[in-house]
């Protein structure tokens, strides 16, 4: 049951996190409009999509950075408000990074492979090599729960996460498509 309930709740924030990036509003463009304004003649498709994935890195960490930076005290507030902004930059950069390939975001079939992307080994990989590499120290845990260090641990985790997922959709809409 709780798997079950786990797998719908995933499925609505992707679903969420998804209708905001095709859609924008509270002041953030749109994938397209996102995609749009690294259209450069003057670059190659590659650096376009390098510069998008750099900036969203920039986004994703600062997020990381602001809602760890309260320590402990705030972690009941800021964790789930930290996963909800990274999941819509996200998503939205890997949208951004289609629409840069060609591909109509309104297609089923592209929303997939948009989701597919979050869901890419790589990031899990990333993720599970932080977590060996410190567990053992406790460095994560301690550092998060110390205001400065926790916004510090909190925006590497989102860059680097960020990074990946960025690579990940450059291969598979760009790379790939071509």
């Amino acid at each position: 049951m709780a798997l079950t309930l786990t797998k719908n709740v995933w499925s609505s924030l992707l679903d969420w996190a998804y209708d905001k990036a095709l859609k924008g509003g509270s002041g953030m463009d749109k994938a397209s409009e996102l995609a749009m304004r690294y259209s450069d003649p003057t670059l190659t498709i590659h650096q376009q999509v390098d510069a998008l994935i750099s900036r969203q890195k920039i986004l994703a960490g600062s997020s990381g950075f602001i809602t760890g930076f309260g320590g402990i005290m705030a972690m009941p507030f800021t964790i789930p408000a930290n996963f909800a902004s990274v999941l819509f930059i996200q998503i939205r950069m890997i949208a951004a990074i289609a629409y840069i390939g060609g591909f109509n975001l309104e297609d089923k079939e592209v929303k997939q492979l948009i989701i597919a992307c979050m869901a890419g080994n790589a990031a899990k990989d990333v993720g599970f090599t932080i977590l060996r590499r410190y567990r053992g120290k406790g460095i994560i845990n301690l550092g998060k729960g110390i205001p400065l260090a926790g916004g510090i641990i909190g925006g590497s985790i989102d860059v680097a996460t960020t990074a990946v997922l960025g690579r990940i959709a450059r291969m598979t809409f760009i790379e790939k498509a071509s």
